[in-house]
């Protein structure tokens, strides 16, 4: 019977460096994993950064490109107030033209009248 105890005891022993090495084994290849797991989800984030950074700058880019064609099809606002500017005064010029016409017509009108005028007096 002792024997059977000392026999059980050094096989529970056996067992126990068994298990210690075991569990041991298994924290170092957990830890492994980890580290294997970690290692890639930081080049992951890396390669996300990358990737904002890269939007980010074609972003820019298009931003500038866009401003670049707005500044291509609409000139800025200073050109386009002398433009105005130069439009009224044109249209002010047009204006005082018609109207020296106008006045320039009538008169002819009224010529054209006093003519008629006479060439009735005459022929009577």
């Amino acid at each position: 019977l002792e024997e059977r105890v000392a026999q059980r005891a050094m096989e529970f022993s056996e067992l126990e460096a068994k298990m210690k090495a075991s569990v041991e084994e298994e924290r170092r290849i957990l830890n492994s994993e980890i580290e294997t797991r970690d290692d890639r989800i930081k080049n992951l984030e890396e390669k996300v950064e990358e990737l904002a950074n890269e939007l980010e700058s074609l972003s820019i880019n298009e931003n500038l490109s866009d401003i670049s064609t707005v500044k291509k099809e609409y000139p800025p606002i200073a050109i386009l107030e002398s433009k105005l500017l130069d439009l009224q005064k044109s249209h002010m010029q047009t204006v005082d033209e018609l109207s020296e016409i106008k006045t320039k017509y009538e008169e002819c009108l009224h010529e054209i009248h006093e003519l008629q005028t006479q060439l009735t007096e005459a022929q009577l």
